[in-house]
């Protein structure tokens, strides 16, 4: 049996772009905006034994989290699955449900309001810290997504066997 936290987040390279008109005889105005979407909604499921799969899509619907479902479950062979997620309504989308229960995945739904029950909330709030940082290293937000989650994963291994000794 495998358990993992799993949830959702959210990335974009570009925020919201604001022009704002002025003149010397006017007080300034925001004429409009710009949506500069340039991100990606990552997917994924952390372990304590620092297993952490993750796929990014362009949106985060039901369709999307049955490709990560299937993707989690052929990673893990036939082993029971069994899976904490918070209350969003795409976890409990009917043919998911119908889904995990032929397919040996039992989805654990946290109390609302409580992510801080999510070990994973503390690994995405490190990633997006990372890629932050990284960000226009990279031309494309996939890599700079790949490369933040595997330093975040690196150095919480290396802080781990730290306090070991």
């Amino acid at each position: 049996m495998s358990t993992y936290f799993q949830d959702e987040s959210s990335i974009e390279k570009d925020k919201k772009m604001w022009r704002i008109i002025v003149r010397r005889w006017e007080k300034a105005r925001i004429r409009g905006y710009e949506q500069l979407h340039n991100g990606t909604h990552i997917f994924g499921v952390y372990r304590t034994d620092w297993k952490f799969l993750y796929i990014t899509r362009k949106r985060k619907k039901k369709e999307d989290f049955w490709v990560f479902l299937k993707y989690v479950r052929k990673k893990n062979d036939k082993k029971r699955i069994v899976m904490i997620v918070d209350n969003a309504m795409i976890h409990r989308n009917k043919e998911i449900l119908k889904w995990c229960k032929e397919n040996n995945i039992v989805l654990v739904y946290m109390p609302p309001y409580s992510p801080d029950l999510n070990k994973i909330e503390f690994q995405w709030k490190s990633i997006k810290k990372m890629f932050w940082k990284i960000q226009w290293n990279y031309n494309n937000i996939k890599t700079a997504v790949r490369i933040a989650i595997m330093r975040v994963r690196k150095n919480m291994k290396e802080i781990d066997l730290e306090n070991l000794i």
